[in-house]
């Protein structure tokens, strides 16, 4: 199940992401232990990856047993540059090598007022959640 959104964030603000994962069927968690999750942003969505103004790939969930994992997909100084249209998206591998991509969609990158970069602890962050099913 892919869910697609799309968002408004200023440049310069780190960019997180929160993925509760359960089964569909029962609601239970999703043990993601095994899983790999990477999360990519293009300026075109058919740029190929080499291309991709971010790429990163995570290994190491917050509380992977019950499914839960925060990503910071981008830290303040990636997005500091950006202004305009940007597409991304979230996938995984699960344990059984199973590729799936539960959220994808747009983020605009808008104009600040603040352009110092000294401000590190009041980046503001969004959120996404997303269920999904696996096996």
């Amino acid at each position: 199940m892919s869910n697609e959104n799309n968002y408004n964030v200023k440049r310069g603000d780190t960019l997180k992401f929160r993925f509760t994962f359960t089964y569909t069927d029962t609601g239970l968690p999703v043990n993601i232990s095994a899983w790999t999750i990477w999360f990519t942003l293009k300026k075109n969505e058919n740029d190929p990856d080499s291309s991709a103004i971010v790429q990163k790939q995570f290994k190491s969930f917050t509380d992977p047993t019950n499914g839960i994992t925060s990503i910071t997909a981008a830290t303040s100084s990636e997005t500091y540059g950006l202004l305009g249209k940007y597409f991304y998206d979230v996938q995984y591998k699960d344990g059984s090598g199973d590729v799936r991509t539960p959220d994808s969609g747009t983020i605009i990158f808008e104009r600040d007022i603040t352009r110092t970069s000294s401000i590190s602890s009041s980046s503001s962050s969004r959120s996404s959640s997303s269920s999904s099913s696996s096996g």
